[in-house]
């Protein structure tokens, strides 16, 4: 007990680096796409989409999952590190200069020669990423978010945002966010050495290359199907509609992603060491999944259900008015949304049962489906290529969390039930965007950047209120369990506020 409890406490810590990270990140991502939609077209974006889609491909492939190989092994001896460190590195070496090679090709099929150079420079980063996969790993398998978190801040600021807006102003146009992404990458793998104070050292062992070659390569394929399936729109659309419409639809979806990728994804990285250490233990591993999934649906359905209803003020207010087409497109996006906040959230923990390949089949499947489904709507235009995405993303939905439910032998009700509290809070969300629409359009006219403003405080308030005065029977216990837990962080005026005036009798017995 005391054990589950300690495994609790160090989660819940992990849990709390990473949520700060990922505000961060949330926050600091939204800000720097509205500024640069305002100094770079949309076609800068298609190409830029384009070539980080390359990039992106080599770097899961480059690492041969050996991070998150570092982080599932049960025992962990210092060969293993340095047989891990070597493998990735020379994979790494190997993709990269592969995908230098493929550069000039992919420019030649996209019909975009300015992409042959913006691959070179960005295979640099897949050797960096390569190198450093292991740091990070070691990182995360001892739930030490807080170092990822400095490393992640001080190599988003200090790198890509600092080095893209200074180039932006010196006219660099779309190399702008070529050289953001490199200064971004020397600097993150610069600071996960210092972060683990030691440099890694190289050696090889058969038998041990083996054993984490079978995960890693694995969780590779695996990631890098997934990683196909989550970007084959984008492909379609470079390909057949152009850059301009790739760089809409791509700001569209990394808008709708930016909650899931920064929260749901980072809990799925926390909670994959944490149920590889417990992963023998059925009941405990069924009790942390469902609280993880209600509390991350508790927090992203509302979102993406703001999203949904405010389309017209986010793309506008933070965009501009160039932007406007991609509204009903990003709202298509945002049913996608629901489902790929739970099935992100199912991985982890296939993962740390050692179940790669049963989820790899499942992913494979998906990428069929997205890719039939693109082929034949995507002369209809973006707004159709996103409806075969919501279709693509319900299959997965369902078809990871079969097995989820069936590892740790819950049942649906259990698993629809964890996921209501969000589901409430998103439909009152909608509920007053709508009358905020409606009076918006009778009675008040004002620049969208003020409109975005006043709906995002609509919003705040409805949803905090909610949390505060709805009964658990509607929204559960977790508001109240997470208001707790962090009390003590809180002032005690505003947690005597809160606890005051909650219904909930969890907070006021702590008054």
């Amino acid at each position: 007990m005391n054990h589950d409890k300690s495994h609790t406490d160090d989660t819940v810590r992990g849990l709390s680096w990473n949520s700060l990270r990922v505000l961060f990140q949330t926050f600091s991502s939204i800000f720097v796409i509205a500024l640069l939609a305002r100094f770079l077209p949309p076609a800068d974006f298609g190409l830029m989409a384009l070539a980080v889609f390359v990039i992106g491909f080599g770097d899961l492939l480059g690492t041969l999952g050996m991070g998150p190989a570092i982080v599932q092994r049960k025992e962990l001896s210092n060969q293993d590190v340095s047989v891990a460190q070597t493998l990735s590195v020379l994979i790494g070496s190997i993709v990269t200069v592969c995908v230098c090679i493929s550069a000039h090709f992919v420019a030649l099929y996209f019909e975009q020669p300015m992409l042959e150079n913006m691959i070179y420079i960005l295979a640099t980063t897949l050797w960096l990423s390569a190198f450093g996969a292991v740091y990070r790993g070691l990182l995360i398998r001892r739930l030490d978010f807080k170092s990822i978190f400095l490393v992640d801040f001080s190599g988003y600021v200090f790198g890509y945002v600092l080095v893209t807006i200074t180039c932006i102003f010196y006219e660099l146009g779309v190399m702008s966010l070529v050289y953001g992404a490199l200064a971004q990458s020397i600097l993150m793998t610069c600071l996960l050495i210092i972060a683990n104070r030691q440099l890694l050292g190289f050696s090889f062992d058969v038998s041990i290359a083996k054993k984490l070659m079978y995960f890693g390569t694995g969780q590779s394929l695996n990631g890098a199907v997934n990683y196909l399936a989550a970007n084959i729109d984008t492909l379609f659309i470079g390909k057949f509609l152009g850059p301009t419409s790739l760089g809409l639809y791509s700001r569209a979806s990394q808008l709708m992603t930016l909650p899931i990728t920064k929260l749901a994804t980072s809990i799925s990285s926390v909670m994959f060491s944490s149920y590889a250490q417990i992963q023998t233990n059925k009941p405990l591993l069924k009790r942390n999944y469902l609280a993880v999934v209600e509390l991350t649906a508790l927090v992203i359905f509302p979102i993406l259900a703001g999203f949904f209803i405010g389309a017209h003020w986010l793309i506008v207010g933070l965009f501009g008015d160039n932007w406007q087409d991609i509204v009903v497109t990003f709202q298509i996006l945002c049913i996608a949304g629901l489902f790929k906040t739970v099935f992100n959230l199912a991985g982890s923990i296939i993962q740390a049962l050692g179940l790669v390949y049963n989820e790899l089949l499942r992913q494979c499947i998906y990428l069929v489906v997205l890719l039939l489904g693109c082929l034949f709507v995507v002369s209809f235009g973006v707004e159709a290529v996103a409806w075969v995405v919501v279709l693509a993303s319900f299959y997965l939905y369902v078809s990871l969390n079969q097995l989820v439910l069936k590892l740790i032998e819950c049942d649906w009700r259990l698993f629809f039930q964890a996921q209501k509290p969000g589901f409430i809070l998103g439909l009152i969300i909608i509920a007053f965007g709508v009358i905020f629409n409606v009076l918006i359009e009778r009675f008040f006219s004002a620049p969208a950047e003020l409109l975005l403003t006043l709906f995002i405080i609509q919003c705040a308030i409805v949803y905090v209120g909610a949390i505060l005065w709805l009964p658990s029977s509607l929204i559960g216990s977790m508001p109240s369990q997470v208001l707790q837990r962090f009390s003590h962080r809180l002032p005690l005026s505003m947690f005597n506020f809160i606890a005051k005036y909650s219904v909930h009798s969890l907070l006021r017995d702590k008054v």
